[in-house]
């Protein structure tokens, strides 16, 4: 669930998100609330050794389809080569996800 926060909510009742993102690129206020996101998953990285492992999977299975609007593909897609800074063992793995998508 933690990789849900990564796709901007657009059109739902608490407002849409998409106004945050401005060519792919956070404003200072998204920013704020993905890096809570983000250390919350580098705590549990280093907790938890497995998580690699299971982040893989679960980075493929979240990424949004290709009919979905271009502003959540490019959230998602920053808030993924983000974690690399914090865990460098799925580099190759997330970059095979982007070049065949």
């Amino acid at each position: 669930k933690i990789l849900l926060c990564f796709v901007p909510a657009i059109s739902n009742p608490g407002g849409d998100e998409s106004e945050h993102w401005i060519n792919g690129v956070p404003s200072n206020e998204m920013s704020a609330k993905l890096d809570m996101v983000h250390d919350l998953l580098r705590k549990l990285i280093e907790v938890i050794p497995m998580i690699p492992v299971t982040l893989k999977k679960k980075i493929r299975q979240n990424f949004p389809y290709f009919k979905q609007l271009n502003v959540k593909m490019a959230a998602y897609i920053h808030n993924i080569l983000k974690i690399l800074d914090y865990c460098p063992v799925i580099t190759y793995d997330v970059f095979e996800l982007l070049f065949e998508k």
